[in-house]
Order: C-alpha cells, then sequence, then structure tokens
C-alpha cells in the first residue's frame, strides 16, 4: 500500500498562494511547490487534477483576498475606501493585481463582477449623489469609476513615471484627487 499524501489540497493550495504572491502566477510550477513545502513533485501531482486546475483555485483566493481589502475602512465613505482599498490592493499586492490580467482566466474574472457590481451598489446605497440614478445609469457609472480607479492602481503600481511618486507616498493627496475626480 503506497504512503499516505500528508499534503492536503489547501496545503498545496496556500503554498501556490504564497509563491504566486512572492514571484507571480508565472513561477507557480509543481517543483517550485514542491520546494515550498520541501516535497518531491509526486505528492502535489497526486493531490491536484493539474496545475491549470491549481492556478484557477490561486485565482479565486487572490479574488477572496481582493474582497477582503475592499472592506476595510479608511475614510469612513464607503465609497473611497472601495476607490482607495482598490489602489492599495494593486500597490501592496502586485503580483496578484496581475493575475486580473490573464485573459485566459477571463471565466474567472467575470463571475466576480457581479459580486463586485452588488459590492458598489451596497456601497453607494443611501448617497444622494446616487439616489436619482436609475439602475442603467448606475451600473454605467460603476463601469467609468471601476475604469479609472483600476487604471489609476495600475499606474500607480507599476508606472516609473515620477508623476506619481508624490501620490503613492501621500494618502492624503491620493484621497483628495479621488473626492475631486468622483466628487465625493
Amino acid at each position: 500500500m503506497p504512503p499516505k499524501n500528508k499534503f492536503t489540497n489547501k496545503d498545496i493550495i496556500d503554498a501556490a498562494f504564497k509563491i504566486v504572491q512572492k514571484k507571480g502566477l508565472d513561477a507557480l510550477t509543481a517543483r517550485a511547490i514542491a520546494l515550498a513545502l520541501r516535497s518531491s513533485t509526486k505528492p502535489i501531482y497526486s493531490q491536484i487534477k493539474s496545475m491549470e486546475k491549481l492556478k484557477e483555485a490561486v485565482i479565486h483566493k487572490v479574488y477572496e483576498l481582493f474582497f477582503e481589502y475592499a472592506e476595510r475602512k479608511i475614510t469612513g465613505d464607503s465609497l473611497l475606501d472601495l476607490q482607495l482599498n482598490h489602489i492599495h490592493f494593486a500597490y501592496k499586492e502586485k503580483n496578484f493585481f496581475r493575475c486580473f490580467y490573464y485573459e485566459k482566466y477571463a471565466h474567472i474574472h467575470q463571475q466576480y463582477q457581479g459580486p463586485y457590481g452588488q459590492l458598489w451598489l451596497q456601497k453607494v446605497a443611501g448617497n444622494p449623489r446616487y439616489e436619482k440614478l436609475n439602475d442603467s445609469e448606475k451600473h454605467m457609472l460603476m463601469i467609468k469609476e471601476w475604469i479609472f480607479v483600476h487604471g489609476l492602481a495600475d499606474l500607480l503600481t507599476y508606472s516609473t513615471a515620477k508623476e506619481f511618486d508624490a501620490m503613492r507616498n501621500d494618502e492624503r493627496m491620493l484621497i483628495d484627487f479621488l473626492r475631486y475626480e468622483f466628487k465625493i
């Protein structure tokens, strides 16, 4: 009888998650996981269906972390906090943020569009700026805000342009910028 595998799926996914956090999704290999677990690759391949399924599990876990960030309270304004947390996630979790760009995993990204939309609607509920808008207008505004914030997060995270240094290093400036842009 072969020895029982001492690593669970959770152990393997957790190790994979840490690898992606430090080195990015492209660095995720069975050998890297085995090294992290101080094992051979055999237990990994016996536990997971495929490396693609493992990468998908990691991306789902990245979204879970993204939504945890989204709920953090910073300013007391729930919509502004959502925007800031999107930017913080990008800046603090660069390799996870890059996972949102893999077209190969569009089917996973699409699964989180609805929950993100619901979260956004929850954050704007009761805000006089949004009360007069119909559902279609709210949806369009949410998309525009998401494009702007995601683009800004990308620029602040990856751009080497010195124009973004002040905003990277001064959260007050970033907050003022978002408040001005969205009239919050």
